[in-house]
Order: structure tokens, then C-alpha cells, then sequence
């Protein structure tokens, strides 16, 4: 996977490899909390990567969240 971000709205695209049409777009935190810098909302993109494994937890849902644990299953 990859990302790009916007260098004015630092809205998220994110891609699978190989792709063109992202199948994510993240324009700030899901909770609505706005992305103040590129640096933070590549933090947030790599977080989001990083969840598609399953032992990290979701991105944060908003400015100075931690991320969430995933449910348990069994």
C-alpha cells in the first residue's frame, strides 16, 4: 500500500500497489478533527497502513487519540 497527501488539505489518498484510484480517502481524523500539518497527516496515513495487520490497532479516531483495539475473536 501506499498514500499520497494533499500539500494544502493534507486530505489522505490511500492505495494498493499497482492502483490508481485510492480505496480510502481521508480528508481529517474520522471524528472530524482537522489535519494541521502534512507531517501529522502522514503520521495518520501510516497508522491507517499499519491497522491492515492485525495485531496493530485502528489509526486514532481523532487529534491526540490513541489508536483503538481491534475486537477479539476467537
Amino acid at each position: 500500500m501506499n498514500y499520497t497527501i494533499d500539500p494544502v488539505t493534507f486530505a489522505i489518498r490511500i492505495f494498493n500497489d499497482g492502483e490508481d484510484i485510492p480505496f480510502q480517502y481521508q480528508p481529517d481524523y474520522p471524528n472530524g478533527d482537522p489535519f494541521d500539518s502534512y507531517e501529522e497527516a502522514e503520521n495518520w496515513a501510516k497508522l491507517s497502513i499499519a491497522a491492515h495487520n492485525p495485531d496493530q490497532p485502528f489509526a486514532p479516531n481523532g487529534k491526540s487519540l490513541p489508536g483503538e483495539p481491534k475486537p477479539v475473536t476467537n
